[in-house]
């Protein structure tokens, strides 16, 4: 029972959050001229968006049975392209549970032992956030003096000025409610302490360390052939999400004259706006970032967020439709492994 209020309480504050930041994001811009903007975007450049979408997926899927079959198991293709697509779809309601999603979608079509596929996930999931962060220092080195700012003044100022504001007006209000949750939980814990102590997913949390592990193993017999595709698709994924964001720059004169260096900053920016665990990709905090981003180069919040909304529009379109596609692909072909 108290693990499934924690989950709700979850997942209502992150949805409070995302619908927070669109509020912060869009609550004070005229909303028409947004509207006149998105009809005024070049929709001949949704193609190549559409070309190097499909790329990324493919590699993706690719990357995921390289490490899948150094273990011993063969997978087809579709398979893993499909169960991957299915754990995009469950992620834009249910954040990072499209992790399991798909190895158990796999499992299903192929069987694939989930902790097998599961520790190619985590070693996908490690290598993509060391490439996320040699990103971050990369985009900082180059645009150091932007980005600090950019930091400065649009996350650490506002929080700063939000809570000093808290603290000045409201403070005895804001330490009783804390102290409240407190003890709320303080009680909750106490009845059911022995369920919760029961409950806690230790073995699940030793499997998860074991499965790592074993996934970092695989890492080991990357030689020759192997490790080429490995960092060829790696390459290619990153290559792919830097240009589903560049491409749609060309779609406004506002942003046409924007270059690879600018692209570089509002991948990373939206990168971590996508990483937070808010439903629908981020929802909320991808179009914060990025229309803030724009702001660094001279282009207006109207320019800025019109192509927030295009760009995580075109993402969660795919994320949608090949979802659903790949949902009815497991449902048929799951049955006929069955």
């Amino acid at each position: 029972m108290s693990k499934k209020v924690l989950q709700t309480l979850s997942y209502l504050f992150f949805l409070f959050l995302g619908v927070y930041l669109i509020y912060v994001t869009f609550g004070n811009q005229d909303l028409g001229k947004i509207l006149v903007k998105l009809k005024e975007v070049n929709y001949y450049w949704y193609l190549p968006v559409f070309v190097v979408s499909l790329i990324s997926f493919y590699c993706r899927s690719e990357r995921w049975r390289l490490l899948i079959k150094l273990n011993g198991y063969e997978s087809k293709p579709q398979s893993t392209f499909f169960s991957l697509m299915f754990g995009y779809l469950v992620n834009l309601s249910l954040p990072r549970i499209g992790e399991f999603t798909r190895c158990f979608s796999l499992g299903k079509l192929e069987k694939t032992p989930f902790t097998v596929s599961f520790a190619a996930v985590l070693v996908e999931r490690f290598i993509d956030v060391l490439i996320l962060f040699s990103l971050v220092a990369l985009a900082f080195y180059i645009e150091y003096d932007h980005l600090h700012v950019f930091f400065s003044e649009q996350i650490f100022t506002p929080l700063i000025e939000w809570y000093k504001n808290k603290k000045a007006g409201n403070s005895k209000i804001w330490i009783y409610a804390i102290g409240g949750v407190g003890v709320v939980l303080y009680f909750i814990y106490q009845k059911y302490k022995d369920k919760i102590d029961s409950k806690l997913p230790i073995e699940k949390v030793d499997q998860t360390m074991n499965s790592f592990s074993d996934g970092l193993k695989s890492i080991l017999l990357l030689r020759g052939k192997n490790l080429y595709l490995f960092i060829f698709y790696t390459i290619m994924i990153w290559t792919s999400t830097f240009l589903m964001t560049y491409f749609w720059f060309f779609s406004l004169e506002a942003t046409s004259q924007l270059g690879i260096k600018e692209g570089l900053v509002l991948l990373v920016l939206g990168s971590m706006g996508k990483s937070v665990p808010i439903h629908g990709g981020g929802m909320g905090a991808y179009h914060y970032l990025v229309t803030k981003g724009f702001l660094i180069y001279g282009v207006s919040e109207v320019f800025g967020g019109t192509l927030s909304i295009i760009i995580h529009g075109a993402q969660m379109f795919h994320n949608i439709v090949f979802g659903l596609i790949a949902l009815l692909y497991i449902l048929w072909f799951g049955k006929k492994v069955d």
